[in-house]
């Protein structure tokens, strides 16, 4: 298992006698909470989000990722965690994905296969997460 800072991780094999690697995706307001496991076998996982770099202005929270249409951080959203087959993806789906928001990002994964995400919204709601083929364990 190769480790990235702590945004990206890549599985090579499992470890013996185990279906993956376990990876735990955190609630992004409380990171002491798991959110859900991923299990990585031979993929990446990444993971962009805006609850560790933000920024404050006018009492006002902002994400530290820019939307490069208009120039201004991202709102609506506050962390994206993707699966795919390679490190690359999976670290520029994030980040896209994050950008473009929950329905342009479905569109965007269909264009990637062996992907999947989990967004999580800047709402607090029962849909505030938004699971796109993600086959992973939820956590209880």
């Amino acid at each position: 298992l190769l480790g990235a800072g702590q945004s990206t991780y890549y599985a090579i094999g499992a470890p013996p006698d185990e279906g993956g690697w376990p990876i735990r995706v955190t609630e992004p307001q409380d990171t002491a909470r798991t959110l859900s496991t991923a299990l990585l076998r031979d993929q990446a996982l990444s993971t962009s989000g805006s609850s560790e770099q933000s920024f404050e202005l006018g009492g006002r929270r902002y994400s530290h990722i820019i939307d490069p249409r208009s120039g201004q951080p991202v709102t609506g959203i506050v962390q994206v965690t993707v699966t795919a087959p390679t490190a690359t993806d999976s670290d520029a789906l994030s980040t896209a994905m994050f950008v473009l928001g929950p329905e342009r990002a479905a569109e965007l994964m269909r264009g990637v296969s062996g992907t999947a995400a989990l967004l999580v919204m800047d709402i607090q709601s029962e849909e505030r997460v938004l699971a796109l083929d993600w086959n992973q364990r939820w956590a209880e």
